[in-house]
């Protein structure tokens, strides 16, 4: 027996039948105070963002193809805009489905429920954009602590090779979700005719489980090592600029690295402004079990990431 959520029911689907079951979960935000976080957050300003964002990533494609890809730094940076792009992409269907206005359209699927694949694939591509930031960092830090080897350790091979292996963890963590969560064509008596749904196998819990721990637990251990990466550079910095301060040297290529340092070090405090509520947050779905897409706190977890 398969199980379809939705947002205000359940649709039972057993043996080519399928019964709607009311529920009325007690929550933490109603749809009134989601529909106004989602009107501000994500409907105005987070698309306005991510259309802009979709466009400076197609443009930094661009020029990362032309400069080319003899250093390492840039195949990691060029993974970054990738996951970036692939990410937003995802987040503006996303953000398309949670408009009431796209809901009331006689579309052939239910673009709630369309919401939860959406949301995983965001989730999959901002776990290589995790990672990846969290691999420039650590290989700005190891320029700081073996710099006459770090040449030899992070080459731009083994940096392909990472996020090709990134890119594999990612969406295997993911691919669960495939399993236990189908689409299929369910009739629905409220508007006559038979729409695209969400469908849901029971005894799902086990495997949803495991993947919410995995996707939880790899944001927050590359977090801290971004957190911990950039302590180390911020030093580094500091004590480079006292340095050349006291001998007044002015030299090419130490100039060139001291401004590599600089970008990953915005790029790494950008990332942990940003990122640092949800990793918080990440703990708490992890405690709680009806923080999820599809919980009781369904609107809650919205109304946070929105």
């Amino acid at each position: 027996m398969d199980i379809v959520m939705n947002v205000n029911f359940t649709h039972r689907f057993q043996n080519g039948t399928v019964t709607v079951i009311e529920r009325e979960p007690e929550l933490i935000f109603n749809k009134e105070v989601t529909y106004y976080v989602l009107l501000i957050n994500t409907w105005g300003l987070g698309q306005g963002v991510t259309c802009l964002g979709l466009i400076v990533n197609i443009l930094n494609i661009i020029i990362f193809i032309r400069q080319g890809f003899k250093e390492s730094v840039n195949v990691s940076l060029f993974s970054l805009t990738i996951s970036d792009l692939g990410s937003l992409v995802f987040l503006f269907f996303l953000n398309l489905c949670w408009i009431p206005a796209v809901g009331k359209l006689d579309l052939p699927f239910y673009p709630d429920q369309m919401i939860y694949f959406l949301f995983y694939g965001h989730v999959m591509f901002t776990r290589v954009t995790t990672g990846t930031t969290a691999w420039i960092a650590m290989e700005r830090c190891l320029c700081i602590i073996t710099p006459l080897k770090v040449k030899s350790l992070i080459t731009g091979r083994r940096t392909v090779v990472f996020v090709c292996v990134l890119y594999l963890i990612s969406t295997a963590s993911c691919a669960p979700l495939l399993y236990t969560s189908r689409f299929r064509w369910i009739f629905d008596a409220f508007r006559n005719k038979t729409l695209l749904g969400l469908v849901k196998i029971e005894n799902r819990e086990k495997i949803e489980g495991v993947v919410y721990v995995v996707n939880n637990v790899m944001p927050i251990t590359f977090f801290i090592v971004i957190v911990g990466c950039t302590v180390v550079l911020s030093k580094a910095l500091l004590k480079n600029a006292e340095w050349r301060q006291r001998t007044a040297i002015q030299k090419e290529g130490t100039n060139r690295d001291t401004k590599v340092v600089k970008l990953v070090l915005i790029i790494s405090l950008v990332f942990i402004f940003c990122y640092a509520p949800g990793s918080l947050f990440f703990l708490w779905v992890l405690i709680d079990r009806e923080m999820k897409i599809d919980g009781k706190q369904r609107n809650f977890l919205i109304a946070f990431f929105g």
